[in-house]
């Protein structure tokens, strides 16, 4: 149910009622206001929006804040979900809502109340009474010189913090000589190579430090020792020679070489090529096979057929 309110001193328009559904208990006398700001967004939206967004505002406490289930409002509003769902996301669209997760919602149109400053409570009231009452007024205090008290010391200044600058141009000698001493097992050439890609390093990028020393000693403290360079000698290895003995030639026989020229012609005939004139040989016709003629069998059938059986 929907009514007007008539008395103007209230900031509302509209006072609404929300409805009853059997599966959420609601309070029928329970009913909330909005105001014109609110009236105004809803006239640009559909009437699913406009009765979640009364529902999430009957639920609303002063500061605007609810938190109903989307089942609670599908039931107050007899939406399904998926119109709640879109209707929950046109009003964010709108301005209306926030979302803060986990079915909670802030109405920043909504809210009916400021929060008001703590109260003091029981025992500063009392001190403060005590403090009054036992204090003596100015009236009844005689009325004497003030001595001039000296201006307060200004507050020591805290430091500032350590500016940050550019990579050094070149590494002290210092820092070489305190290289030498946390490093003694580097020479001090690995540590000049070093010191030299430490500022290459640096300026190609572009690094900024407020103590350029530590990052010296954090830098030499990771330094790798060189490695060693193989021993040469200045006499030459050994060489191993090598000496082949030629090949020598083997006659063959009349004989032997007949027989390489026989094996060779004979290849040449099993891959079909004639070895005189290297043309392609005609396919060999495939061997016959000889049968029985027929008219033998026939008379051998017939001789025994005609045959008498002999006694027992």
């Amino acid at each position: 149910m929907i009514t007007e309110n008539a008395p103007s001193s209230t900031p509302c328009l509209i006072t609404y009622y929300p409805a009853t559904a059997k599966r959420f208990q609601t309070n029928p006398k329970q009913f909330g206001t909005i105001n014109h700001r609110e009236l105004d967004r809803l006239n640009d939206l559909p009437g699913s929006a406009i009765r979640v967004y009364i529902a999430l505002a009957n639920h609303a406490n002063l500061q605007g804040y609810c938190w109903p289930g989307r089942a609670r409002l599908a039931a107050l509003t007899r939406l399904h979900l998926d119109q709640v769902s879109r209707a929950l996301k046109q009003l964010e669209e709108a301005g209306l809502i926030k979302r803060l997760g986990n079915s909670r919602y802030l109405l920043p149109l909504h809210p009916l109340a400021k929060p008001s400053a703590p109260k003091p409570r029981r025992w500063q009231n009392r001190q403060t009474e005590q403090t009054s009452f036992n204090k003596p007024t100015e009236s009844a205090l005689p009325h004497a010189p003030c001595p001039e008290t000296p201006p307060p010391a200004p507050a020591p200044s805290r430091p500032l913090a350590a500016q940050r600058t550019g990579t050094p141009d070149t590494l002290p000698v210092a820092w070489i000589e305190a290289a030498q001493q946390q490093r003694p097992d580097l020479p001090r050439e690995a540590i000049q190579t070093s010191g030299d890609n430490f500022l290459d390093y640096h300026r190609s990028r572009g690094t900024q430090s407020a103590d350029w020393f530590s990052e010296w000693r954090r830098w030499i403290r990771r330094e790798r020792l060189p490695r060693s360079a193989p021993v040469r000698t200045s006499q030459p290895p050994e060489r191993i020679a090598v000496y082949h003995q030629p090949c020598q030639l083997v006659e063959l026989t009349e004989a032997e070489k007949q027989a390489e020229q026989d094996a060779w012609r004979a290849r040449m005939r099993k891959l079909g090529v004639d070895p005189d004139t290297g043309a392609r040989l005609p396919p060999a016709p495939a061997p016959r096979t000889v049968t029985p003629p027929l008219a033998g069998h026939l008379a051998e059938l017939r001789a025994a057929l005609h045959t008498p059986a002999s006694p027992d």
